[in-house]
């Protein structure tokens, strides 16, 4: 099995606390347009890096993980402390992981998660490391902006530590991955008015990312049951990036899955960008929603345009 643990931050925004910022703000539709109730926000002391930390500690003390055991660490991030060094070392401080044990970044977002797991795989099965964490991780409210209210509505901060090694490894099947650069700036964290004096901040062209979903996602998860040789109807469990209720509903209809086949379980967290599978794969799991020999298909999609999906088998006898 796939060892998981999270991290939210202590912060809250209810969608009841945007009454006061937006005069026709409705929480009750806001709610059932998004499938968003609440979000956590890293508060004044919080960075990435601690978040991240954070979900390290919480996976370690949970499995009680010797950590010099530990030989690669792996940070998924599109929100890094700084441009320079990479958000990976810094978690490798906190946690006092031994100097054996390599790290690095890397710049992902929605897909995040399906690449740092593609790349953990890699180099396990190529022998070049034996047990890896694979942390996701960001905080992107600290790049909210008024008049981005859809962005408001939807993002929150989180991260997710996974544990992964030749076990794990065994029960991953073929990936399957690509790139529509034609959408490389549908989500962007860019200058106002391409202003460079004025702050950064979070945009999303939420139409186009619709689109996108609508006329790629079905066909990429054909695409990955293909290679794996594998129909839907083998599929125990389908987790996809938990972008918006509306893209999550629309994805759901098309493949005629039912809600026990289909997770979402965004309500709490918003979109946490990466670490969205490993938190859903986390609650199914704290849950007891997933059961030995399940086929658990997993796609991130979103910022890039970019995708990366693979098939999961959920074995608890490698616990």
């Amino acid at each position: 099995m796939l060892k998981t643990a999270v991290y939210l931050p202590v912060k809250i925004v209810h969608n009841d606390d945007f009454i006061d910022k937006y005069s026709d703000w409705n929480s009750k539709r806001v709610l059932e347009q998004t499938g968003v109730e609440l979000r956590h926000y890293a508060g004044e002391n919080e960075t990435t890096a601690t978040i991240g930390y954070q979900a390290l500690k919480n996976l370690v003390d949970t499995y009680h993980i010797d950590i010099n055991s530990i030989d690669f660490l792996i940070c998924v991030t599109e929100t890094p402390d700084n441009i320079l060094p990479a958000t990976a070392y810094k978690i490798h401080q906190l946690a006092n992981l031994p100097k054996t044990c390599g790290a690095y970044d890397i710049n992902h977002g929605c897909a995040g998660f399906t690449y740092g797991l593609m790349t953990a795989y890699n180099f396990i099965k190529a022998g070049t490391a034996k047990n890896i964490v694979l942390i996701t991780v960001d905080t992107l409210s600290q790049f909210m902006e008024h008049s981005e209210k859809a962005i408001q509505t939807l993002i929150g901060d989180g991260a997710a530590a996974c544990f992964i090694d030749k076990n794990v490894c065994d029960n991953i099947m073929n990936f399957i991955y690509g790139t529509d650069s034609a959408g490389y700036d549908r989500v962007i964290v860019k200058h106002k008015d391409d202003n460079s004096e004025l702050p950064l901040y979070l945009h999303m062209d939420g139409m186009d990312v619709f689109s996108f979903a609508m006329h790629n996602i079905q066909h990429i998860i054909n695409e990955i049951l293909e290679v794996n040789k594998l129909t839907l109807d083998d599929i125990d469990m389908v987790i996809v990036h938990q972008a918006n209720k509306m893209i999550l509903e629309f994805i759901k209809r098309r493949l005629k899955l039912s809600d026990d086949r289909f997770y979402i379980n965004m309500r709490y967290t918003g979109n946490t960008s990466s670490p969205t599978i490993p938190l859903a794969i986390h609650d199914l799991y704290v849950n007891n929603k997933l059961k030995t020999n399940q086929n658990i298909l997993l796609l991130g999609f979103g910022v890039g345009y970019s995708w990366c999906g693979t098939i999961m088998k959920w074995n608890v006898d490698n616990e």
